[in-house]
């Protein structure tokens, strides 16, 4: 096969696998190594600037290169010159030594509490004026905070907005199942969300629609505001919207693939229990974390905490971490039962699994070293979806 310009190389490789792959037997190698792991081939290409990323996958390893050229394409066989992420040998870490400003090692020693017990962590705090630095017991973590809202509480908010709900969604009548609502933790008000993307939000005062700063109360004069707005979102915040650069379209990623697994969480894992989802349970007092914070529980009742991130994020891991803490402690003070959580389920006291959902090709290279000295009770799952995952989740590894 004879390659041309840049554009058609790329386009001849995302096809070219496909056809070897239909003949059965492919074999992977690297630098001459056979990777067995890789026999059963799945491949996604992702042309992003001048290189795009080459993904390779099976059930027992998951490969990210970045593609410089195709050296050749001989329809049974393709050489490609590719540059790998973080290969540099290190050393394992034994002990860290962290320096931070007077007052803000109070998250750090939170954090340090999900790490394995053999990494040694030393922290000091530097005082002004004169800069003297003084160690903190990483130990003294003080209070996670976190909180509940108790679950009557956010099912009685929702039933006061559900008329007003009713005849917001009357207004797109053939969509009106991308019209969501979710009670925030203050449990005072309901946002209501098309595919994630709040445009509205009910109080007790009224109703206010929108987006981001620019609201307005809704009265009976500008109803048809409303309207057009909704049309909007249907138009461009749709699976299907030929501009996939629009700001309806791209805004919110974290609330739109939410929305998704809201609607059907077994699409994840059938062993999730599906009448028992929620939407940051507890609710952290960090505020907005770029992340959304999902909690679940399997058939078997054990707890899941679920994070979802559209793009890639080295503080992925950590901030799982932050979640994991605060669930577990509530776990063992059984705080979820007594507010109303998981009700007739008898929760395992096993700590809660963690799931990284995430695109595929979105993972951080770094994130595979970090986990490996997260505390050993801690067991991670990444979740890797395909790149179009607003035309429907499909899981394309699960490591």
């Amino acid at each position: 096969m004879q390659l041309n310009s840049p554009a058609n190389d790329w386009a001849a490789l995302d096809r070219a696998p496909s056809d070897l792959a239909a003949s059965g037997s492919v074999e992977v190698r690297e630098d001459g190594e056979w990777l067995a792991e890789l026999a059963t081939l799945h491949f996604e290409l992702r042309v992003e600037r001048k290189n795009p990323l080459v993904h390779l996958w099976s059930d027992e390893r998951n490969l990210t290169r970045r593609v410089l050229r195709v050296k050749e394409n001989a329809g049974d066989r393709i050489v490609l010159e590719v540059q790998r992420f973080g290969r540099a040998k290190r050393g394992a870490i034994e002990g860290l030594r962290f320096f931070v400003p007077q007052g803000i090692s109070q998250r750090l020693r939170e954090r340090l509490l999900a790490f394995s017990a053999s990494l040694r962590a030393e922290i000091y705090e530097m005082r002004e004026p004169d800069a003297a630095m003084q160690k903190i017991d990483p130990a003294d973590a003080g209070n996670l905070e976190s909180w509940l809202v108790p679950r009557d509480q956010l099912e009685s908010v929702l039933r006061a907005a559900s008329e007003t709900i009713t005849r917001i969604r009357a207004m797109l009548p053939s969509n009106a199942d991308a019209i969501q609502c979710r009670a925030p933790a203050a449990a005072n008000e309901v946002a209501l969300t098309f595919h994630g993307m709040q445009f509205a939000r009910w109080t007790r005062q009224g109703v206010f629609f929108g987006l981001g700063n620019s609201t307005e109360m809704l009265t009976t004069s500008n109803e048809r505001a409303l309207e057009r707005l909704l049309h909007q979102l249907d138009l461009h915040r749709s699976p299907l919207a030929t501009d996939a650069n629009h700001a309806l379209y791209r805004g919110a990623p974290e609330r739109w693939l939410e929305s998704i697994v809201l609607e059907d969480p077994a699409k994840l894992d059938a062993l999730l229990d599906t009448r028992h989802f929620y939407s940051q349970v507890p609710a952290l007092a960090a505020g907005d974390r770029g992340v959304l914070d999902l909690l679940g529980i399997t058939r078997q009742g054990r707890l899941v905490v679920i994070e979802l991130k559209a793009s890639e994020d080295l503080q992925l891991p950590v901030q799982a971490v932050d979640y994991w803490l605060r669930v577990r402690r509530h776990q063992r003070e059984g705080d979820f039962q007594r507010d109303g959580y998981f009700a007739g389920v008898a929760i395992d006291p096993q700590p809660p699994l963690v799931w990284l959902v995430s695109p595929g090709l979105r993972f951080h290279s770094a994130t595979d070293t970090l986990l490996k000295y997260l505390s050993p009770e801690i067991h991670i799952t990444r979740i890797g979806l395909a790149e179009n995952w607003r035309r429907g989740l499909k899981i394309i590894f699960r490591q």
